[in-house]
């Protein structure tokens, strides 16, 4: 089923990106990428990046009322897609990345955010509360990168979340709620929403899908007797291998660019640490090995370092470390606000 609604693509003069604030530090190692990340050093979250190595941090966006806590997302294009805050509602934003004039996509009452782009640039998949059947209720929403009519996805009392493009463009994955507190991951054709998948049935409840480069499989975390592992789920045969296989709690996967290994949070000995598990299950590494709490990994675009958030300094900063463990870790932000949501993009 699909429903239309008009929404407005404004331009707002008044949130114009700054390089104001800027840090004169830079950490002066890295791979050549672009580190960006979420940031409260302002007061309110704003998105901030830095081009590594020895780049110093530039805030890209300026809304009063905050932005990047959920969902930023960089397109084919070079446009920075993110949910914000306006007059008090959640709506989906767009930025160019060198910075500039900020627009509106969406103009709702109710909850817009957690963009997601497909890998050509054309369509953003994100999350509307507008359809609710309970307050809490989310639904899958698209529509145009650059705004326009809003196609439902999704319609059902469950609330969903997570949404993620598969490689080509042809599906996307996300998670929907069965039950109280019980998740699993679907799939659906974002051309013709009525064409749900279930995929992680056998699990107690899955969440945080994310695709391989090449499409053949999602990983997410399962839960099965009461434990939180790493899962890989066979596309389309819908096999699924328990990848870190521990009395452990995994999440928080992210797969590297060439496909063969997952970086991942795990809570092992009452600390939260940064580990590299391989695709096929054949080992893990650990980076981190730390009574602060290390969350929330992502991959450099060459493969060769892994940043994540680190709460080592009594707040949030961003650490990296080359992935293959052969150094550091070194901390990448020093900011009086916490720095979290890393992610990297290509210079």
């Amino acid at each position: 089923m699909r429903i239309s609604i008009i929404a407005l693509s404004l331009f707002l003069p008044l949130f114009i990106a700054s390089g104001c604030g800027s840090e004169p530090e830079s950490p002066g190692v890295g791979p050549e990428c672009t580190l960006v990340w979420t940031s409260y050093r302002g007061g309110a979250p704003n998105i901030w990046t830095m081009d590594l190595p020895d780049g110093s941090p530039k805030q890209l966006t300026n809304l009063s009322e905050g932005c990047g806590k959920w969902g930023v997302v960089l397109s084919s294009d070079n446009w920075v897609y993110f949910g914000g805050k306006y007059e008090g509602d959640w709506e989906v934003f767009r930025i160019p990345r060198d910075g500039g004039q900020i627009q509106r996509l969406t103009n709702s009452d109710q909850y817009d955010g957690d963009p997601t782009v497909s890998p050509d640039g054309e369509r953003v998949c994100f999350l509307t509360k507008r359809w609710y059947f309970a307050q809490a209720d989310r639904e899958l929403a698209s529509m145009s990168s650059s705004g326009g009519d809003v196609i439902r996805l999704t319609e059902s009392e469950g609330s969903d979340d997570s949404p993620v493009w598969s490689p080509t463009g042809e599906r996307v994955a996300f998670v929907h709620a069965i039950d109280a507190g019980m998740f699993t991951v679907a799939t659906l054709d974002p051309n013709s929403p009525g064409t749900i998948e279930y995929w992680t049935g056998d699990l107690e409840g899955a969440y945080e899908p994310r695709w391989s480069p090449d499409g053949s499989s999602i990983i997410c975390v399962g839960s099965y007797n009461g434990t939180k592992d790493i899962w890989r789920v066979e596309i389309p045969s819908g096999e699924m291998v328990n990848l870190t296989n521990s009395n452990q709690s995994d999440e928080k996967p992210e797969i590297s660019p060439d496909g063969s290994q997952i970086a991942h949070q795990v809570f092992r000995d009452g600390q939260w640490d940064i580990a590299i598990t391989q695709m096929d299950g054949s080992g893990s590494l650990y980076l981190t090995d730390d009574s602060a709490k290390d969350m929330w990994p992502c991959w450099s675009p060459d493969g060769s370092w892994v940043f994540w958030v680190s709460y080592r300094d009594n707040d949030y900063e961003i650490y990296g470390a080359p992935a293959d463990g052969s150094d550091g870790p070194f901390r990448m932000t020093d900011s009086p606000g916490d720095d979290i949501r890393p992610q990297c993009w290509p210079k």
